[in-house]
């Protein structure tokens, strides 16, 4: 496993890249980049080394955290695969579901 890691933002938020060294499978953890520059090196530097992005974690969701999240699919997106059991602690309102979150969509 290869860990890369960029800081992005004026709140200099550290985001994270755990890539499978020899599939090229990658997941972005807290993708805080806000920027046109920031979200152009993310793009880069998956091109230059061959990354597959497979997942976008946030560590939470403040802002400063998920601003990249769009690189590749909306963050709720990603979250509503999760099996509808799954707990959903979205920062300063109370605990969820992701089956409780899908309804609220429907």
């Amino acid at each position: 496993m290869l860990l890369h890691t960029e800081c992005f933002n004026p709140y200099h938020t550290n985001c994270y890249f755990l890539t499978d060294e020899e599939s090229g499978s990658t997941v972005i953890i807290d993708p805080g980049c806000y920027f046109r520059r920031e979200r152009t090196r993310v793009q880069h530097l998956i091109r230059l080394n061959d990354w597959h992005i497979v997942q976008i974690l946030a560590t939470h969701l403040h802002i400063d955290h998920i601003f990249g999240v769009h690189l590749t699919e909306s963050i709720r997106h990603q979250l509503l695969r999760f099996p509808d059991d799954t707990a959903v602690y979205p920062g300063h309102y109370e605990p969820t579901t992701v089956g409780a979150e899908k309804a609220m969509l429907l």
